[in-house]
């Protein structure tokens, strides 16, 4: 918004007010598809680069040896929390998409995603500074 940087990634809870206020201007989404907060901007994949999918997403986590009562407590509470028409409206405004599952899913969705950014690492040759 300064002007310092031509280009940048920037998820939709921080950026979304700019580019709703006309500050920022998207030039497409890097999700798999169209979010429906921004749905006239259209996916990286529909401009060209196929197979191209990166964005921010949070999950919440406990420590290894919580109890499984506990955890499956927990995340009822999270399903019920995140379809409670209170977030959904929170997070429209966001442009965020909640999806709700199981602490497995999380579990396997946390493991490919780390398995996919540690092979783009290892060959770009990614080094931290």
């Amino acid at each position: 918004m300064g002007g310092q940087v031509p280009f940048m990634f920037v998820d939709t809870a921080a950026g979304g007010q700019h580019l709703r206020g006309g500050k920022l201007r998207a030039i497409g989404v890097a999700s798999a598809k169209r979010i429906t907060e921004f749905g006239s901007i259209p996916t990286l994949e529909e401009q060209g680069p196929k197979g191209f999918e990166a964005y921010a997403w949070q999950g919440l986590v406990v420590p290894a040896k919580t109890p499984a009562p506990v955890v499956d407590a927990l995340n009822k509470a999270l399903v019920a929390a995140v379809a409670s028409a209170p977030v959904q409206e929170r997070f429209k405004m966001l442009g965020l998409e909640a999806t709700a599952g199981s602490p497995r899913q999380m579990a396997d969705y946390a493991k490919a995603e780390r398995e996919k950014w540690s092979k783009v690492i290892r060959s770009a040759g990614i080094k931290l500074d």
